[in-house]
């Protein structure tokens, strides 16, 4: 009955006055109508009839036009969501494919998402403000097969591996929860390009930018880096050449470890313990080091071998199966050994002293090969399948290390030999760059930097070995912390 009421009173709006049909509903036929117009939350005008002194339109409204192949599309369901992906709102489109949502909350990275028939449109990005004015928002459905999208996947602990339940997933304006096994599915996504964001409780948040194709179901697993936890939780450490040292927040000492040659220093998540390439140590291996500072083990691939030790070790990293990846450095090779080490991979075709290497989710292995002024990724058989630097030193010069945000599909590489640090997307085009041309705000540039990483806030850290620092750089090239330590190579935060 509301509905016919509402058709009638359009009918009566838009019709010309010879035509319109002589209509006395009672005040409670009007009453009626009115109520289920305001639970709609939806108006009757079109996008050009909307007037913006109408005290009924509210700050931090949305008037949302949808459309198909160019045409006004009525009836159509309109969803709308927050930035953290909540849902906030939803209505129907009326005759003139209009639908006004009112007493949104201002603030930024509201999606629209309109669907009808299996066809369905969404806008992201939107920026709510509290003026009387209604943000107006087009959007346009497609149909279909080219309508929708499905994506699935798993969500584990990257560090442990075990599944990640409760985990909350937002790609526009399609949200779930990921299931006690870890599993999840996001269907009725619009095909295209649209941005994944990963929250769960214990663990960093993540984001992902995705293309979609439409129809069909994609898959992506998702790994998600647990938030650091207890006393040690914010503290640096920082490899100098005779000693590891740990210091807090407030740079206050914590542990301090002497060695033969320090070249890497990075923090074991869930063992509270710190793994270092000592290049002097037996010859250059891998020592991890507790809290108390006694080292509890040592990683150099001869345990069960008689010969085909490490040599100058200058990068290692804790794998989440529990082996460790080395940089062996003086064999101008890398090397995987399990936890009894023993040696399960090896990688040294063309490399010439490559100073750090990481493992990637995918499988492959990360290496930055200084001798050869270039980075590589390399697949479990051996194959290089992506490279950064062309062996030019005017592109990169000794690349020292080497980080691959996935959530932004860039790396970051630490170019010693031209003093700066770069973010580099796929095309090698400089998305960001901290020393070299770019001095940092205080006019100070790098010198021979050993190492950068990342931080979660979008800070960077950098050992900046010859200027006898380490230190944390803001996007805008801020030094938002300092440490001064004697010929840092490396350094890390837990």
């Amino acid at each position: 009955m509301d509905k016919s009421f509402r058709s009638l009173i359009v009918s009566e709006v838009f019709m010309p006055p010879d035509a319109r049909p002589v209509v006395r509903p009672s005040w409670r036929m009007l009453v009626a109508v009115l109520v289920a117009l305001w639970t709609a939350g939806c108006g009757a005008r079109g996008m050009n009839g909307i007037d913006p002194e109408d005290p009924g339109v509210a700050a931090g409204a949305l008037a949302v036009y949808v459309t198909q192949q160019g045409a006004a599309i009525a009836g159509a369901l309109v969803l709308v969501s927050d930035g953290r992906g909540a849902s906030v709102g939803q209505g129907q489109t009326d005759e003139s494919g209009e639908c006004i949502l009112e007493n949104l909350a201002p603030g930024q990275g509201y999606v629209v998402r309109a669907e009808k028939a299996g066809a369905s449109g969404a806008v992201e990005g939107l920026r709510l403000s509290g003026g009387a004015e209604p943000v107006r928002v087009r959007v346009s459905l497609s149909l279909g097969q080219a309508g929708n999208a499905v994506l699935m996947g798993r969500v584990t602990d990257g560090v442990a591996g075990n599944p990640v339940a409760g985990a909350r997933l937002v790609a526009g304006a399609v949200s779930a929860l990921s299931r006690p096994d870890g599993t999840y599915k996001l269907d009725r996504l619009v095909p295209g390009a649209l941005t994944l964001r990963v929250e769960a409780q214990g663990f960093l948040p993540l984001s992902r930018d995705l293309a979609l194709k439409p129809g069909g179901s994609q898959t992506l697993d998702l790994a998600l880096d647990p938030q650091a936890k207890g006393p040690r939780a914010g503290n640096t450490v920082i490899a100098t050449p005779g000693q590891l040292i740990e210091v807090n927040t407030t740079h206050a000492p914590i542990m301090k470890v002497a060695g033969t040659d320090f070249w890497s220093a990075a923090f074991v998540q869930g063992r509270n313990t710190v793994l270092a390439a000592d290049a002097g140590h037996l010859g250059g291996g891998v020592v991890e080091v507790e809290p108390s500072g006694r080292k509890a083990f040592t990683f150099d691939a001869s345990k069960f071998l008689l010969f085909g030790r490490t040599k100058a070790a200058r990068g290692a990293q804790r794998l989440r199966l529990g082996s460790t990846l080395i940089a062996d450095t003086g064999n101008d090779r890398v090397i995987e050994v399990d936890a009894q080490d023993s040696r399960i991979w090896e990688f040294r075709q063309g490399l010439r002293a490559p100073r750090w290497a990481e493992r990637l989710e995918n499988g492959n292995t990360l290496i930055a090969d200084t001798g050869n002024n270039r980075v590589i990724e390399v697949t479990p058989m051996g194959d290089v399948v992506f490279t950064l630097g062309n062996g030019s030193v005017s592109v990169l010069n000794r690349p020292s290390h080497v980080q691959f945000l996935k959530t932004t599909n860039t790396w970051l590489v630490c170019d010693a030999g031209n003093n700066r640090v770069l973010e580099l997307d796929r095309n090698q085009r400089v998305v960001w760059m901290a020393g070299g041309a770019m001095r940092l705000a205080d006019g100070s540039g790098l010198f021979n930097p050993g190492s950068a990483k990342r931080l979660p806030g979008g800070n960077t850290l950098i050992a900046d070995t010859d200027a006898n620092r380490v230190i944390e750089v803001s996007p805008g090239l801020d030094i938002t912390w300092y440490q001064s330590a004697q010929t840092p190579r490396f350094a890390d935060r837990l």
